[in-house]
């Protein structure tokens, strides 16, 4: 997608600042349909109540969306209480770094980092421990909590290809929808899509109903197509249907599909 994303803008995304205010507005307000990694509704709901403001964050954010019992019943109900994002436990790392600061030598630190990111919760000894060292009562539960942490390398990696992905869609949001399309050609319906703005909302909220597979990836086509009708742009025809493609391009301000 970058490399399409790439062609139809002259972009390189190797060039993208990442500090760019309004790509992050994007991911503050939760508008990351079509974005790798940030267009599911549970993250996107992340995002709103954490109130993401850093590339920082959006690391976090992938984190806890990757982890298993590190934002359900755990990361959530501490953000609830008033605890910032910036000092939950998001990937396995944030916890040997914050041991370190609180006065515990590097081994150890990585050593109860090992077991909670494993699931393995911490030992007597160590709750002891972290008691006297007036680490606070959410963060030893935190930890006995969690049963995977996603390494901080790893959500790194995936935040950079959305942010990218997102700073296109900031600023060249024609440009991204046809990449989008494109990346999407095989499952895109056109009778359900060309210009059907009217009927698509109610399409969209019946599909979030259902637990189908495919009927919960085609909703995630379906946002981003109603998002682009929102915006304001539109497809070059009305009479498109009962049609397979296999790209799309730019038309005069307008999308194109490709016919297969």
């Amino acid at each position: 997608m970058l490399r399409k994303l790439e062609q139809l803008t002259g972009i390189n995304p190797g060039t993208i600042p990442l500090n760019d205010e309004k790509t992050m507005e994007l991911f503050s307000k939760g508008k990351t349909c079509g974005v790798p990694e940030f267009y599911t509704e549970f993250v996107r709901n992340m995002m709103k109540i954490t109130g993401v403001n850093s590339f920082d964050d959006l690391i976090r954010i992938s984190g806890l969306s990757h982890g298993t019992d590190v934002w359900l019943g755990n990361g959530e109900y501490a953000i609830e209480d008033g605890v910032k994002l910036s000092d939950l436990i998001s990937t396995r790392d944030d916890i040997a770094i914050y041991l370190e600061r609180c006065d515990y030598n590097r081994r150890e630190a990585f050593k109860i980092a090992e077991r909670v990111r494993k699931g393995k919760g911490l030992t007597e000894e160590q709750e002891e421990e972290m008691c006297q060292k007036g680490i606070p009562d959410w963060y030893i539960e935190s930890c006995n909590t969690v049963k995977y942490l996603f390494p901080r390398a790893h959500a790194l990696s995936y935040v950079l290809l959305a942010y990218r992905v997102a700073y296109y869609k900031a600023h060249r949001p024609l440009e991204f929808y046809c990449a989008y399309f494109t990346m999407n050609a095989d499952r895109f319906d056109a009778d359900l899509l060309i210009n059907n703005s009217a009927e698509l909302k109610e399409m969209i909220m019946e599909y979030k109903e259902s637990d189908e597979t495919s009927k919960r990836d085609m909703r995630y086509v379906m946002e981003v197509c109603q998002e682009m009708y929102d915006t304001g742009y539109r497809f070059v025809s009305e009479k498109i249907k009962n049609e397979k493609f296999e790209s799309f391009f730019i038309e005069d301000g307008k999308i194109r599909p490709k016919l297969k």
